[in-house]
């Protein structure tokens, strides 16, 4: 099951791989797009990484942002879920098994941020902002002019 509700980033990213600086390989866009997602909590001084057997972005054993791709003649139509502050019991395993993984957990940023003691709220804008920018860096492309969401 993938859920996607208030509290998360989505972004879908639509892409022609055929292009540059773009590959014609769904597995390096996979990577690329994990690798927005960690840029992405380095700068809330969170260490994201990837899991040997799992996609997605992980804390610990806690997922913290979903990745899925999909793509028609190199064009992606899918990307990412980062949960910046969603409400976690939608990922409770007794109802689903969140992206049909057993055995580990889902986190937040939010969470993350007040295990940690800082009890600042996270804006999912500015969450947005830094993904965007995120974006503009490992895929070397400028999105946006200014560079901003509002």
């Amino acid at each position: 099951v993938t859920y996607h509700g208030p509290g998360q980033i989505v972004g879908y990213p639509l892409l022609d791989l055929r292009q540059l600086p773009y590959k014609q390989d769904l597995h390096w866009y996979l990577r690329m797009v994990e690798e927005v997602v960690i840029e992405t909590l380095k700068a809330y001084d969170i260490e994201g990484c990837r899991d040997d057997d799992n996609t997605g972005v992980w804390v610990g054993d806690d997922k913290v942002a979903a990745v899925g791709v999909s793509s028609s003649r190199w064009i992606t139509t899918h990307g990412f879920a980062i949960n910046v502050s969603p409400d976690l019991s939608y990922f409770d395993t007794s109802v689903i098994i969140p992206c049909g993984i057993e055995g580990k957990g889902v986190t937040s940023i939010s969470r993350i941020l007040q295990e940690r003691g800082e009890n600042e709220q996270v804006r999912l804008l500015d969450v947005a902002n830094t993904a965007l920018r995120s974006f503009e860096k490992v895929f070397g492309v400028a999105t946006t002019e200014g560079g901003a969401l509002r």
